[in-house]
């Protein structure tokens, strides 16, 4: 009980002070998801690539796994009409 208690408060401490440090860095954060969207429907490698980490594992929908930007750069650009 006491261990389950420990971990509420220390949830609870977390969440409290989970906060962007700016308004400006929480708009960013925010904004990461329809920049995904917008990249993913152009299917512009670049841009999406501009929003993840470099060493970023991805697995698309077809189940192809990209290791790092240069795969994603690479299968976005090939797929390009």
């Amino acid at each position: 009980m006491k261990r389950c208690l420990f971990c509420l408060v220390i949830t609870s401490v977390f969440f409290a002070y989970a906060k962007a440090q700016t308004k400006s860095d929480e708009m960013m954060v925010r904004g990461v998801p329809q920049a995904f969207i917008a990249a993913w429907a152009k299917h512009d490698g670049h841009e999406l690539a501009k929003i993840m980490s470099p060493n970023v594992d991805f697995v698309n929908v077809g189940g192809d796994w990209l290791h790092g930007l240069s795969d994603v750069k690479l299968s976005f650009r090939s797929t390009t009409t």
